[in-house]
């Protein structure tokens, strides 16, 4: 007869202390990081090595009641699926690791009005320590401000959060200038239906930068972001429009596909017939053939700041407001404007 399998349980201070032949206050102090000199490095390696043996992991809950603290932060966004949310998690784990903490996502249903609430339960209940809030509406932040509970938000400047973003501009101006120098006087810009500041900022950033070196945008379309066929019909749907212009501006990077897909049914090539320019800098731009010509975006930058802004909230700070600026990332997609227009 088989021997019936014992159920899992976990490794415990205790039983590192057993196997090291030390006290489990030893253990404390050696994975607290403060053993100094109370235990010897010989003594302090031999309990590492029966950790590792045993596969121990510190119980944050007990450390939790010892400290009040809970290093976990919560990043909520709205798509999971873009890929830029998942450049920011990333790197916010990375950074919130370096912190001894880490960094769990929740997702937010369009539309959905309750996940303020559901944030918020989840720090009052202590599975949270803080928590960062990527693109709130003014509401939902003055009702998450209302709460007192540790949260910042990214992608919304006002007075109700602590926030970290982007400054448009540098990036934007530098888009415009470059297709002034290459000669373009007329182009379209290719939207996301998205009415939230981060999209309304870069569009209006990059219009005022344009007009004021003489340039105008003649038509704009709108479509989803992340629905391929959709912003395939808008992008034909622009080229095909009795409007003239010679380049393309789109506000995410993810809509250029669209664009290349329906300039090149028209027998028209970028950026020889039709230049392109998006926001974003994501990997999707350097795999495009013609590399993709963009504002980059710096998701790392973003996870940094927000990350030290929540941890300083959390020690109940109130860190000052980061804007970090953009920059145009020059490829291979924008060139002379075509002989009159399309």
């Amino acid at each position: 007869m088989a021997e019936a399998k014992r159920p899992w349980r976990a490794v415990t201070g205790s039983d590192v202390a057993r196997l090291a032949d030390v006290s489990q206050s030893v253990v404390s102090l050696v994975f607290s990081g403060k053993a100094g000199t109370r235990v010897s490095e010989r003594t302090a390696e031999r309990v590492r090595e029966a950790a590792a043996r045993l596969g121990y992991v510190p119980n944050t809950a007990a450390a939790r009641l010892k400290t009040g603290r809970v290093p976990i932060i919560g990043l909520a966004v709205r798509d999971v699926s873009q890929p830029f949310f998942a450049s920011l998690f990333q790197h916010a784990e990375r950074r919130a690791r370096e912190r001894d903490h880490s960094v769990i996502l929740i997702t937010r249903d369009d539309g959905e009005t309750s996940w303020t609430d559901r944030l918020a339960d989840l720090i009052r209940a202590g599975h949270l320590g803080g928590a960062i809030a990527y693109g709130p509406t003014g509401a939902e932040a003055a009702a998450l401000a209302a709460t007192g509970l540790p949260v910042v938000a990214c992608e919304l400047y006002g007075d109700e959060l602590p926030t970290v973003g982007f400054d448009f501009a540098p990036g934007m101006a530098e888009a415009a200038r470059l297709l002034r120098a290459a000669g373009h006087t007329q182009v379209a810009c290719l939207n996301t239906r998205n009415a939230h500041p981060t999209y309304l900022d870069r569009r209006t950033a990059f219009a005022d930068a344009f007009s004021a070196l003489g340039g105008q945008v003649t038509a704009v379309a709108q479509t989803s972001a992340t629905d391929f066929d959709a912003a395939c019909s808008a992008a034909t749907g622009l080229l095909d429009g009795a409007r003239r212009f010679t380049a393309v501006v789109c506000d995410d990077d993810l809509l250029a596909p669209a664009v290349f897909r329906a300039a090149r049914a028209r027998g028209w090539r970028v950026p020889e017939d039709l230049s392109v320019v998006g926001v974003g800098d994501l990997d999707l731009a350097r795999m495009l053939g013609p590399a993709l010509t963009t504002v980059r975006l710096p998701a790392a930058d973003l996870a940094t700041a927000a990350v030290a802004t929540a941890l300083g909230v959390i020690d109940n700070q109130r860190p000052a407001g980061t804007r970090l600026a953009t920059a145009l990332v020059t490829r291979d997609t924008v060139a002379a404007a075509a002989t009159g227009g399309r």
